[in-house]
């Protein structure tokens, strides 16, 4: 069995290469773009919790509730949709949740802090879907899984076809014509320089 050409060679080598420094910086694209989701989920949901301290009040009733003001149009569901704030007593049990309480069994992020409210220790905690994040990523994933099999199937393709390209290019310059005379004087002097 004949062992394969050296452009063949050469092409794997290439190819392996390339494959290498492709999946190591879509990794590192992966990894900077979750991160980068990671610390603005984090970032939203100290925002909510910040809020919800600010506007979580007792009514003098003992009730806890969130403070209106004239320009609050939070109090509208689909403003807050996919975003959770529940309070809870000393005992755990439930005493208010915004819009309602966070459902169990889908992937949420949530940040807990105990607080004081009027005069009753509470358990704040705020949540948000993960469901947007997770499905950027899912889709980055499926790109770079996709794109990094075609693209070295590109390459590898490209490389073998520059190789014709190559030589097709080097056979094109070889000395016809009135060149001939020249490339033959050169060829002589050089032969008899080498053997004086």
């Amino acid at each position: 069995m004949r062992a394969p050409s050296i452009r063949v060679r050469l092409t794997l080598w290439y190819s392996a290469v390339l494959a290498v420094v492709l999946i190591l910086y879509s990794a590192g694209i992966l990894v900077v773009v979750e991160r980068m989701l990671e610390r603005q989920l984090q970032r939203g949901l100290r925002d909510d919790m910040e809020a919800a301290e600010q506007m979580l009040v007792r009514t003098p009733a003992g009730a806890i509730d969130w403070r209106e003001e004239p320009a609050d149009h939070d109090h509208d569901e689909s403003a807050v949709t996919g975003r959770w704030v529940e309070v809870r007593g000393p005992d755990g049990v439930l005493l208010y949740a915004r819009p309602g309480p966070a459902p169990q069994g889908v992937p949420l992020r949530r940040l807990m802090r105990r607080q004081t409210i009027g005069d009753l220790r509470v358990t704040l905690t705020v949540a948000r879907w993960t469901r947007a994040a997770d499905e950027e990523l899912r889709v980055l994933r499926m790109v770079v899984g996709f794109g990094i099999p075609v693209a070295l199937s590109l390459a590898a393709l490209f490389l073998l076809g520059a190789g014709d390209m190559l030589s097709v290019f080097v056979r094109g310059i070889q000395p016809s014509g009135p060149n001939i005379s020249t490339a033959a004087r050169l060829k002589r002097i050089k032969r008899s320089s080498s053997s004086g």
